[in-house]
C-alpha cells in the first residue's frame, strides 16, 4: 500500500501546554505540558505505552474530560471518534442505530449507503450487533462516524482485537477518508499498521511529548519498532499499567 504524505500546512488541530492530573489518594500526573499541532491532511499516530496519557489526550480533545491548565483549539467543521469502547447498541439492529445517530445529527440514511455497501454491510442492516463479529462492529463503526462527514477523525485503538484480514480492511477503510480531505488522529499499540498509514508519528511518556519524527524518518514499520523498544525500554510506564 502506497503511503498518503501531505504538504498542506493548515493547523486544523493546536494542542498548548496542556495538564492533567487525576486526584486521589495517590495521584497520577497523566499529562504534563504537553504541545503539538496537527495539519489538515495528516494521519499522525500518537503513541506510547500504557500509561502514557494518550487516551486522557483523546478524552479532554473530545470534551470528555477537562483539562487541569493548557488550551487547545480545533478549527474543523465536523469532528468524529471511534473510541476502544463501543459507541453502538448491541440490542439494537445496525440499521436502527444508524437511524438513532441519523436522528441525533439530522443525517440522512441513505448517504451512507455507499459506505454502508463499501465496508461490505449491506446485507446484515437489519441484524442485531449482538450478532457480529468484532471486525464487523470496527466497520459499523466507521460508517457510524461518517454520517455527518468530518473532517476530523480521533481513533483510539482501532485494530484492537482485529485478526489480520479485519485489521487490512480497516486501515484500507481509514486511509480510503483521507483521500477526500480527512484528518485522523490515531493511538494504538500496532505499529505495522499504524506505520502503513501515518504520515507523522508523535511519542508520548509518562505524560510528555518527548519527540516528533515524519515518514522519512522511519521508513519502515521494523524501524518505528526499533525505535519504540529504544525509546520505551527503560520507560516505567512500559509495565503494562492502566492507560489514561
Amino acid at each position: 500500500m502506497d503511503k498518503i504524505t501531505h504538504e498542506t500546512e493548515d493547523v486544523v488541530l493546536s494542542v498548548k501546554e496542556i495538564r492533567k492530573t487525576y486526584r486521589g489518594k495517590h495521584p497520577v500526573s497523566a499529562l504534563k505540558s504537553v504541545s503539538f499541532e496537527v495539519r489538515k491532511g495528516d494521519i499522525v499516530g500518537y503513541l506510547g505505552p500504557n500509561g502514557s496519557g494518550k487516551t486522557t489526550t483523546i478524552n479532554i480533545l473530545l470534551g470528555l474530560a477537562a483539562a487541569d491548565e493548557g488550551t487547545f483549539s480545533i478549527t474543523s467543521d465536523r469532528v468524529g471518534f471511534i473510541l476502544d469502547s463501543p459507541s453502538l447498541y448491541p440490542q439494537l439492529t445496525f440499521r436502527e442505530n444508524l437511524l438513532f445517530y441519523c436522528g441525533m445529527i439530522h443525517a440522512d440514511l441513505d448517504s451512507a449507503m455507499q459506505w454502508i455497501e463499501r465496508v461490505g454491510l449491506s446485507d446484515v442492516l437489519d441484524q442485531k450487533l449482538s450478532e457480529f463479529s468484532l471486525g464487523m462492529k470496527k466497520r459499523a463503526e466507521i460508517v457510524r462516524v461518517l454520517l455527518n462527514n468530518p473532517d476530523l477523525i480521533f481513533l483510539d485503538e482501532p485494530f484492537s482485537g482485529l485478526d489480520p484480514f479485519g485489521q487490512r480492511n480497516v486501515r484500507e477503510e481509514l486511509t480510503e477518508l483521507t483521500r477526500s480531505g480527512a484528518t485522523l488522529f490515531i493511538t494504538g499499540h500496532d505499529l505495522y499498521n499504524i506505520h502503513q498509514m501515518c504520515n507523522r508519528f508523535l511519542f508520548l511518556d509518562r505524560g510528555k511529548l518527548i519527540s516528533q519524527m515524519d515518514i522519512a524518518s522511519l521508513k519502515s514499520a521494523k524501524e518505528l519498532e526499533d525505535y519504540y523498544v529504544e525509546t520505551y525500554r527503560t520507560s516505567s510506564t512500559a509495565d503494562h499499567k492502566p492507560e489514561h
